[in-house]
């Protein structure tokens, strides 16, 4: 018996997609990844197509295991762009993992992806994975837990959306969940009753000022290259249901001083993908920014905002203090998440030097 290690071909992406829904536990056919979200994540790249590896038994051609890299341009601490890799479907069948004894068959497949990679100058590896012990043993550098965030635009929508998704309904979950509901919600009005500098409003994809975003992407670290290019792969040509936006944000002399990209559900949750400032805007200027887009939002049929948290570069830290600051309560989920990275390069590249935002993530399944 003995394992093979092959890129995919397209010969096999229906029984890739078979494995990688089975092993996940996706059941429901609406929830599970289609060929179309496939060829979008992995043949279709901003770059290039992705590389997709793929461990088989030879003498079964079971698949024992998966793991993928997309190619992602990212700007440097330089500002300079600069070729990184997310990896995405890592996926081991522990049913069928057991007939390999203790070889460690997610560090071999790792290793595999990680040689092509460095054949292609990736910069460094990195992606999110729940599996912190596992990936260390990769030689990855593995952040702190992500956060995740509400704020509560309308509590008692709130409440019956999320009394939906807690079982058992007890007395005390309901209290719990229409307390937090409640003084979540006059939090965030509290702190944001001063006026507003600066004006804002949704524009569409075409109206957006893409040399803008490219100057306020953050500065002395690494962060997505956010350009035309990037964004009509990430946002226009996404399969999902997810609907992306932009708001724009001028002050009294009609110059854009901050972006906001955002999404939303058909829940009607918001979720903050990346809030981009100018970067001569203050702290008290970019809390102005953010209370300026909670009452964008207040204006609409919204329920909650949503955030994601991250601490493991200053930059980061800074958006989870504003956030905060404006009312968002940010919580450890239960069975968390950790951004991790791994430096191809030799040249020292580390987890704070990474910014990330929830445009990091790819918005499929």
């Amino acid at each position: 018996m003995a394992l093979v290690f092959k890129l995919l071909e397209k010969d096999l992406i229906e029984k890739v997609l078979q494995f990688f829904n089975s092993e996940r536990g996706i059941k429901q056919n609406s929830l599970k990844r289609t060929r179309r979200e496939f060829e979008w994540l992995f043949l279709e790249g901003n770059y290039e197509r992705a590389i997709y590896a793929v461990a088989l038994d030879s003498d079964s051609d079971e698949i024992i295991g998966i793991h993928a890299g997309i190619f992602i341009p990212m700007a440097s601490c330089e500002g300079k762009k600069t070729l990184t890799m997310k990896g995405e479907d890592t996926l081991i069948s522990f049913d069928r993992v057991i007939r390999y004894g203790r070889r460690d068959i997610l560090r071999e497949i790792y290793s595999f992806l990680e040689n092509y990679a460095v054949k292609k100058n990736v910069s460094f590896l990195w992606g999110f994975s729940p599996a912190k012990a596992a990936f260390k043993r990769t030689g990855c550098q593995v952040s702190d837990p992500v956060l995740n965030s509400f704020l509560v635009l309308k509590p008692f929508d709130f409440y019956s959306q999320r009394i939906k998704l807690i079982l058992p309904v007890t007395l005390k979950r309901k209290i719990t969940i229409f307390s937090f509901a409640v003084i979540n919600y006059l939090i965030q009005r509290t702190r944001s009753i001063s006026g507003s500098h600066f004006n804002c409003r949704k524009v569409d994809f075409s109206d957006v000022h893409f040399e803008k975003l490219l100057e306020f992407i953050p500065k002395d670290v690494y962060s997505l290259w956010l350009d035309k290019e990037f964004l009509t792969w990430r946002i226009q040509r996404n399969p999902s249901d997810v609907k992306y936006c932009f708001c724009e944000f001028k002050n009294n002399e009609n110059e854009i001083i901050a972006y906001l990209i955002y999404s939303e559900k058909s829940d009607r949750t918001i979720y903050i993908e990346q809030f981009l400032f100018n970067g001569l805007l203050s702290r008290a200027e970019k809390l102005d920014a953010v209370n300026t887009a909670k009452r964008f939002f207040r204006g609409t049929d919204a329920v909650m905002i949503r955030a994601m948290g991250f601490s493991h570069n200053l930059i980061n830290i800074e958006e989870v203090s504003l956030l905060k600051r404006t009312g968002f309560h940010f919580f450890a989920s239960k069975e968390p998440s950790y951004f991790l990275i791994k430096d191809l390069s030799g040249s020292g590249i580390s987890l704070e030097k990474i910014y990330v935002s929830r445009l990091n993530l790819q918005g499929v399944v």
